[in-house]
């Protein structure tokens, strides 16, 4: 376990200097200025700035996974995979923390992006339609339904390249887009790059009270178990296929 630790802090200070850090705190913060501006002479509904918010972010997120795992593995790769060679027999606690650091910075900046715009868009006229907790929810639904997508690109980057992990990513972006319309009824949940938006609407329309709790808990029940069975899946088949790599 302290082995474990000191690979995620070595992780956490090797991504201090370089732009994998910016990103996650320079694109939540520009893209959260951006829309309170629009907002602020918007006509929307105040809820409905709200939702298109917050789809947004769970659209884009799977880029941004796409980029950031890229750098990471290119980061790696750049050094020649030194860390990762020099793990067995326990090498999968190399991509693991590879994994949770990112899923960290990955936190950190949807909180940002989330919550900071929360506080600020209760100031504006109409602006306090929702609670501050309903964005705390929001950004941890968001960050959860993404864990599974960093797996997939971190196996994509290292398996193929950065190049593939970001094309997949905006393919990524696209589809979970698509999926928040008609198309994605009953596929989404098949879709890790859909997680994030499905269920950021699921939240919101059992806070805004728009369908019964039971309701709400009947549509949710199947996809529940599907994301979170297909999430194990890739775990697994992604840690099984580490274990077996030859760097």
């Amino acid at each position: 376990m302290k082995g474990f630790a000191r690979l995620l802090a070595a992780e956490m200070r090797k991504y201090a200097h370089t732009p994998v850090l910016k990103i996650h705190l320079v694109l939540p913060l520009v893209g959260m200025t951006v829309f309170l501006l629009y907002y602020s002479f918007s006509g929307w509904s105040s809820a409905g700035k709200v939702q298109a918010y917050l789809e947004v972010v769970a659209c884009i997120w799977p880029f941004l996974t796409g980029l950031v795992c890229g750098m990471a593995a290119e980061m790696e790769a750049e050094a020649g995979y030194q860390i990762l060679l020099l793990l067995p027999p326990g090498r999968c606690r190399g991509i693991a923390a590879k994994w949770l650091g990112l899923l960290i910075l990955g936190l950190g900046a949807v909180l940002l992006a989330i919550l900071g715009f929360g506080v600020l868009y209760r100031l504006l006229p109409g602006g306090d339609v929702f609670s501050l907790d309903l964005y705390v929810r929001e950004a941890l639904v968001i960050w959860l339904g993404q864990i599974p997508v960093y797996l997939i690109h971190l196996f994509l980057s290292i398996r193929l390249g950065k190049a593939a992990s970001i094309s997949a990513g905006a393919g990524g972006m696209i589809l979970a887009c698509l999926m928040l319309t008609g198309m994605g009824e009953g596929i989404w949940m098949y879709l890790p790059w859909a997680f994030s938006g499905r269920w950021c609407d699921y939240v919101l329309v059992y806070h805004m009270g728009v369908m019964a709790p039971g309701g709400v808990a009947e549509q949710a029940f199947l996809p529940f178990f599907v994301c979170g069975g297909l999430s194990l899946l890739i775990f697994g088949a992604v840690l099984f296929w580490y274990r077996k790599k030859d760097f």
